[in-house]
């Protein structure tokens, strides 16, 4: 039994004031812990990029030094604009065969892929059933068919009769 006096609408009204901020049991306001809360968790994050943000500027300080050892070396004042690109044609060559030498395929190292390539190692074996399958289709034709193939073959050479018997 709730104490004479108290309601749900008294101990509501005790705990949050009419901002509606949370306040603890003492009456102060929740918000300063929730602020404290959030500043200690932001503290964190940025602790946790320190380290980063160090190295990198290191890193961009190491790259600012070398530039200006560079400026230092060459005398003269940088100039404005887009530095002239003054090559020769040897130089130009001698770039296109780097590009060309670092994107060309090492073909010395691969081995013919397909047995009709003279130096595969089944080249023989290849050639030997290509002979007999062209013995076999040459033998199923009638004397008929193999006078044309023959025919067709002194024809596509540029060879008249007279000139295919005179070679043959």
């Amino acid at each position: 039994m709730p104490r004479s006096g108290t309601s749900c609408t008294n101990i509501w009204s005790a705990m949050y004031s009419s901002d509606l901020a949370p306040k603890t049991r003492g009456g102060e306001s929740n918000v300063k812990n929730e602020d404290q809360l959030e500043r200690k968790y932001a503290s964190f994050g940025k602790a946790a990029l320190l380290p980063g943000m160090v190295h990198m500027l290191e890193l961009m300080q190491a790259f600012v030094e070398e530039l200006r050892d560079e400026l230092a070396e060459d005398g003269a004042p940088p100039r404005r604009g887009r530095p002239k690109k003054v090559r020769t044609v040897r130089q130009v060559r001698d770039e296109d065969v780097e590009v060309i030498e670092a994107t060309a395929l090492p073909t010395a190292e691969m081995p013919p892929s397909h047995p009709r390539h003279p130096d595969h190692p089944d080249h023989a074996k290849w050639k030997a059933k290509l002979r007999r399958n062209r013995k076999k289709a040459w033998v199923a034709l009638s004397p008929k068919q193999q006078k044309e193939r023959l025919a067709k073959m002194k024809a596509g050479r540029g060879l008249s009769n007279g000139a295919a018997e005179a070679h043959a």
